[in-house]
């Protein structure tokens, strides 16, 4: 299993073109002008294959997501996954890493315990919240607080989500 990065602007179209990928597992990500414009998306690439995917960085729904009872030791962030999804405690480094994999969105959560996210497709999703504390200023996730909510985007909505610790 081989892992290799590559990088580069899209040109004046919106258009880019990987060459010569192996095939496997495949995962874009794509910044926009600012943080709260990334998206990402995972796909199978067979031998041989050419792979077509498209990524909206703009439009969509926003999330305007308000944490609730977060500990005053913690800071905290938020990620947004397709379908219903959960993580088990205790959390580690491999098991967040794999969460965001599949996160469309994800954001660090303002001291008010705010944060917004926009751009967010059509679909049925799940935000998780983590709340961690630093230790010697690295996060230390295996005493974190999870909390989760579901929600559906339909369009360019704007949807609360409240969620607590």
């Amino acid at each position: 299993e081989s892992t290799e990065s590559r990088h580069m602007q899209v040109g004046s179209d919106g258009h880019y073109l990987f060459e010569g990928l192996p095939a496997g597992i495949v995962s874009l990500n794509a910044w926009g002008t600012s943080v709260q414009s990334r998206k990402g998306m995972t796909a199978e690439l067979g031998d041989n294959e050419v792979l077509h995917l498209d990524l909206l960085l703009y439009g969509g729904a926003t999330l305007n997501c308000m944490l609730q009872n977060i500990p005053s030791d913690r800071q905290a962030f938020v990620m947004v996954v397709p379908g219903e999804a959960s993580l088990a405690l205790p959390l580690s480094q491999t098991s967040l890493m794999e969460a965001s994999k599949n996160s469309v969105q994800a954001g660090q959560v303002a001291p008010d315990g705010t944060v917004t996210l926009s751009g967010i497709d059509p679909g049925d999703y799940t935000v998780i919240a983590i709340a961690f504390t630093l230790t010697a200023g690295a996060p230390d996730f295996e005493n974190s607080s999870v909390a989760t909510k579901n929600v559906s985007a339909v369009g360019e909505e704007i949807i609360p989500v409240n969620i607590a610790f």
